[in-house]
């Protein structure tokens, strides 16, 4: 089932889902849920490649837990940055950033280099996000195989 981090940790400690692969929650884990770190992606600056680029920045939403990282960043080391737009979708931010309208922060996962036309900078100080899976209670057999998988 696709959604945010907040609302797949919400329905995993609700137990209407048994499992879900989301960013890990800043404000602390119940002690009823078990939180397995799958990978941790290092935030990155991108933009085009080519051509003349927009100075704006598309903002990774500020209310998502992934968003609230890369928006402290921009904070400390850019405040005066002017900001083009702000989206919950790294994916489409990436495509939007490659496309020349504008260069954002964001978390360096697997696919992002990828992106057709995107250049990715390393930056000072960088955030990290770490990704998880939040199961109920103890890993069972199954959660133990997805976990396998993913990390392998």
């Amino acid at each position: 089932m696709p959604g945010g981090s907040r609302e797949l940790y919400a329905q995993v400690a609700a137990e209407e889902l048994d499992a879900a692969l989301m960013v890990r929650p800043p404000d602390g884990i119940p002690k009823a849920l078990t939180v397995r770190e799958i990978e941790t992606q290092r935030y990155v600056l991108v933009g085009a490649q080519q051509g003349s680029a927009s100075e704006g920045l598309i903002v990774y939403e500020r209310t998502t837990w992934g968003g609230r990282l890369a928006w402290d960043y921009i904070l400390r080391t850019m405040p005066k940055t002017k900001i083009a737009c702000e989206m919950d979708d790294p994916q489409v931010i990436a495509l939007l950033a490659a496309s020349g309208l504008g260069r954002a922060i964001l978390p360096q996962w697997r696919g992002l280099a990828k992106v057709p036309g995107l250049s990715i900078d390393e930056i000072d100080l960088a955030p990290e996000r770490k990704i998880v899976l939040a199961t109920r209670g103890q890993l069972n057999a199954l959660d133990r195989l997805l976990l396998k998988a993913l990390v392998q």
